[in-house]
């Protein structure tokens, strides 16, 4: 028998009317022609029948998002963070515990055969025939989403070319390489014009001029489209997303553009220097300007940190050779330097907690 619990178990009744609630305040905002979830969560039960139990694993936490048409949204996370749990509930391997969602103004729950429709998929493990050719799975594929019949052959053709596999569109699949399967899923995910485009690590096993090839093409398919592209590849989501997204244990921590994750989660500024003297010139400019601090020393290399206050500036000035106090003595002694902004990778660590131990971003 399964443990008690104090909590009252939700029933086909009580779980309807709190939809309804949640239904009534998603409709009562601005419409939304890409997708929105509402506090949407999906929790996979230790116990049948929906019995709470401290077993339970929340895959997707009390999600809020809204993605216009034209945009592509890239979503980043370790493994197990939710990520593929939450795109299983979007093409509808899976009904979500609570909450709602719209995609094209459409249901997740009840009005999913219209949104598979308008849906392109590429799943994050190929599924492909190796029997079949690449063009007999376009034209599989292009019969399924209902393209006009004296338009595939067209379709083919423009799907094979985009990806680069128009020269071994009759050879079986069972011979490509894997970087050559995922460019034929990508291929397959864009037949038939979706309005909604789910990418889940498309560019996985790709070298690096494909992976450039695939990039071009997600940009060229954005218009007039909702993309939904979750990714390893810090440089990916940088390049090709107008937002990005990063998933902590089924929860979104933060959401925004590449600039202002890095501005706001970031450590700043880093200044590399190159001198023949690193501890002479690391002592002048920790003495004359206290704010920066010493990030890495390697060799006649160091390396410092700053958000971009005042001391920033004077430090310019005095490598370029200007007179400032306490600083005169730095530009002889300095061989090289530059600047370079916060990366990606590291805001994404240390917003999922994973840098020096720290406890995710709350």
């Amino acid at each position: 028998m399964p443990p008690q619990s104090s909590e009252l178990l939700s029933t086909p009744d009580t779980v309807s009317e709190e939809r309804h609630k949640v239904i009534s305040l998603a409709n009562s905002l601005s419409p939304v022609t890409g997708i929105r979830l509402f506090s949407l969560a999906k929790t996979y039960f230790h116990h049948p029948f929906h019995i709470p139990s401290s077993k339970d694993v929340k895959a997707v936490n009390d999600v809020y998002l809204e993605v216009e048409t034209d945009q592509l949204v890239a979503m980043l996370g370790h493994n197990g963070a939710g990520k593929s749990t939450l795109i299983n509930v979007l093409t509808g391997v899976l009904s979500p515990t609570a909450g709602y969602g719209t995609i094209a103004g459409f249901d997740i729950e009840d009005e999913m055969e219209e949104i598979r429709k308008l849906t392109g998929y590429c799943p994050q493990h190929d599924i492909l025939w190796s029997e079949l050719t690449a063009r007999e799975h376009l034209r599989l594929f292009a019969w399924l989403k209902g393209v006009p019949k004296a338009q595939i052959a067209a379709t083919i053709d423009q799907k094979l070319d985009e990806v680069s596999l128009g020269e071994v569109g009759n050879a079986l699949v069972g011979t490509f390489s894997g970087g050559m399967k995922r460019r034929l899923s990508v291929a397959i995910s864009g037949i038939g014009s979706p309005k909604l485009l789910i990418l889940d690590e498309p560019t996985t096993g790709m070298d690096p001029i494909s992976r450039r090839q695939v990039w071009w093409l997600i940009q060229k398919l954005k218009k007039d489209r909702v993309i939904l592209l979750t990714t390893h590849s810090m440089e990916e989501a940088d390049v090709l997303g107008d937002k990005i997204v990063v998933i902590v244990e089924g929860k979104l921590k933060c959401i925004g553009t590449s600039l202002y994750l890095k501005n706001q989660f970031g450590a700043g500024y880093r200044i590399s220097i190159v001198t023949s003297s690193p501890s002479a010139t690391k002592a002048i400019i920790q003495s004359a300007l206290p704010s920066l601090q010493l990030l890495d020393e390697s060799a006649n290399s160091l390396v410092f940190t700053t958000q971009g206050n005042r001391d920033f500036f004077h430090l310019f000035e005095a490598l370029e050779g200007e007179a400032v106090a306490g600083l005169e003595d730095l530009a002889g002694r300095v061989n090289d330097w530059g600047i370079s902004h916060t990366t990606l990778e590291e805001v994404f660590m240390r917003v999922t907690g994973k840098q020096q131990g720290e406890s995710p971003i709350e």
